[in-house]
């Protein structure tokens, strides 16, 4: 028993100790600080998940304007800026500039939101890949078709050349024009093959 005593004193001094953080953390101070940083931190996530939809809706109320004025600024139906606003439908390109124009707004501040990249970034993003991929399937294919049908003028030709021996017993044919026919007719297929294969790539992406 006399030996726990110092035990018991050692106890005792780390309470008192102790009593004035836990004193600071129930302090109405320390309680308001903590309600208010709780609050700008809720706030900050708040801003970074902004939708598109809210970034219309925000340029069009701090225009003091309704749907139909809003609407009617940018030739479009109500119903188009009513999708927009509930983030059911993106607009084009076209309209973006258009909507910054008219407002006065950097493309940065609609479509990033000033911080964060959003829908209507990743759609961009998207409509631009898939019309870079369009315009390449569409000159591939030309490509395609140009060498399929180099390689039936090369039949054609063949079959519609003279062929003749001269006096000297040497024959004058187009032979040449089977095998490049032939090779331009391989290559074209090739093309179209590889054509096929990134559309259907790309439709499975989707």
């Amino acid at each position: 028993m006399i030996g726990s005593r110092p035990n018991q004193e050692r106890t005792k001094k780390r309470r008192k100790h102790h009593f004035p953080l836990i004193y600071q953390a129930a302090s109405p101070a320390f309680l308001e600080a903590t309600r208010v940083s709780t609050m700008l931190k809720s706030h900050q996530r708040k801003e970074k998940k902004m939708e598109f939809g809210e970034k219309i809706k925000e340029v069009r109320t701090r225009n003091n304007l309704t749907q139909e004025q809003f609407a009617t600024q940018l030739h479009v139906t109500r119903q188009a800026v009513s999708n927009w606003e509930n983030n059911r439908n993106l607009p084009d390109l076209e309209m973006l500039i258009a909507i910054a124009t008219i407002f006065q707004l950097s493309l940065d501040e609609l479509i990033l939101g000033g911080t964060q990249v959003n829908k209507i970034t990743e759609k961009l993003i998207k409509d631009g890949s898939e019309t870079r991929r369009a315009k390449l399937n569409l000159i591939t294919t030309l490509i395609g078709t140009f060498l399929l049908l180099f390689g039936f003028a090369c039949f054609f030709i063949k079959a519609s050349s003279v062929e003749y021996i001269d006096q000297s017993g040497i024959l004058h044919e187009n032979f040449y024009l089977i095998p490049v026919g032939f090779l331009f007719l391989l290559a074209s297929f090739v093309v179209f093959v590889g054509t096929g294969i990134n559309y259907f790539r790309a439709a499975r992406r989707k």
